[in-house]
């Protein structure tokens, strides 16, 4: 199913207190769930999977606590946001 003929649900989010390497690997496996619940699958679940992954690993690196990604499927786009209290 391409993103440009799925209506939206309101945004999905996962969190976790301090990330550590099984947290990036749960979360891979929720956004890929969150993605297949919603029609999608190909390159656009693996593309967002390796985002994921990407930004908790950062998250743990220069952050080292808390993070929450943030999952939303507009009709034409996916956004895929991690946030954490780092002090910069």
């Amino acid at each position: 199913m391409s993103l440009a003929t799925y209506a939206p649900p309101e945004a999905a989010k996962w969190w976790t207190n301090r990330v550590t390497p099984p947290d990036v690997h749960a979360a891979r496996r929720w956004v890929r769930t969150q993605l297949a619940a919603r029609g999608l699958d190909g390159p656009v679940v693996d593309d967002a999977v390796l985002v994921a992954s990407e930004l908790l690993t950062n998250a743990a690196q220069h952050a080292g606590g808390e993070a929450e990604l943030t999952l939303l499927v507009e009709a034409d786009r996916l956004t895929l946001t991690c946030g954490d209290r780092a002090v910069h």
